[in-house]
């Protein structure tokens, strides 16, 4: 199978878009170091009718924590360009879903405005630019060669590679991530037995690699999204059960929530791959035509504690929907 390429006509649009809401359970906060300078949340605005508002300015907006006002310290407005960089899983883990996240690539393409910019990446053993950053509309009128390979999956690799990538970027910028998370150091490196040969992983703070990419990832700007699948939370119905693959996956999720916690991003559980394409199409709504906040939280103690946000207009007829709904002080 190794060498093959299959050629994808990219983003004629796939499949037919499912309506309604897609509730993903145990998703709806992020958490959040916050020695961080600012809580930073992407949030959308729509009328009555369901359309975007694009007009509106920092005076109309209320950002509360814990139902207390801060101030807002930085604001972008829905009309400001978004650089997004898609990148995917390749490795052999994930190749029976490939179908799936490339009409979910569809749908996130068909909600964005056309001042944004998108590329799109994907990664096994190494990283790969597939399509460079273009307008939705030019973007839906390229194709790519994706490469089938049983090659491992170099996560941490992948995502410095991808920081580097959005660093020269001016602008907003973030990325969204479809991967299991499971980096080839889960499997061999980070492995220990006790005497009795049971296997254990090193923790995140026990990790150089991982603790290396994460200082790329907090020097960085920009939200990371991750729509994670078979991890130990919504594993793959085909999956065998076997203790030693739940403990890599669930180690493998516990580092996805740090990272997207330390860039004021969101890790997404889908509980079935066929949710995939439904949640794409609800980023890309949301950063499409997002505003983007900042503020500075009431503390930086480092308790866990969750701590709610909520952003009001002063239109109390228009629905504001946020990336997240609040954050773990950790």
């Amino acid at each position: 199978m190794a060498g093959r390429s299959i050629r994808i006509a990219a983003f004629a649009l796939i499949g037919t878009l499912i309506t309604g809401v897609l509730v993903i359970p145990g998703q709806s906060s992020g958490q959040l170091r916050v020695d961080v300078q600012l809580v930073t949340v992407n949030f959308a605005v729509d009328d009555a009718a369901g359309r975007p508002v694009l007009n509106l300015g920092k005076g109309d907006f209320t950002v509360l924590e814990d139902g207390e006002p801060r101030e807002i310290q930085s604001f972008e407005s829905a009309e400001t360009p978004y650089n997004i960089l898609l990148l995917f899983d390749r490795s052999s883990s994930t190749q029976d879903q490939w179908r799936f996240i490339i009409r979910a690539i569809n749908r996130f393409i068909d909600q964005m405005p056309d001042q944004h910019r998108i590329a799109l990446a994907a990664f096994d053993d190494k990283p790969e630019m597939l399509m460079k950053w273009s307008n939705p509309d030019q973007f839906k009128r390229q194709s790519f060669d994706l490469k089938e390979d049983s090659g491992g999956s170099n996560v941490y690799r992948a995502l410095e590679w991808a920081m580097q990538e959005l660093r020269g970027i001016k602008g907003r910028k973030g990325m969204i991530v479809f991967t299991d998370g499971v980096d080839n150091l889960l499997s061999n490196k980070l492995v220990t037995f006790d005497k009795n040969r049971t296997p254990s992983i090193a923790s995140p703070d026990n990790d150089a690699d991982f603790q290396k990419m994460l200082r790329t990832v907090i020097q960085g700007s920009g939200p990371i999204y991750f729509v994670a699948v078979n991890t130990d939370q919504n594993p793959s119905p085909a999956a065998v059960p076997n203790a030693f693959d739940e403990m890599q996956h669930k180690a493998a999720r516990i580092r996805m929530s740090i990272v997207a916690n330390r860039s004021n991003g969101v890790l997404h559980l889908p509980q079935k791959i066929e949710d995939v394409g439904a949640l794409y199409e609800r980023i890309g709504h949301e950063l499409g035509y997002a505003y983007t906040v900042g503020f500075a939280p009431k503390t930086i103690t480092h308790d866990g504690s969750f701590h709610k946000i909520e952003i009001r207009t002063t239109n109390k007829t228009l629905q504001v929907t946020t990336s997240r709904e609040g954050y773990n002080a950790q």
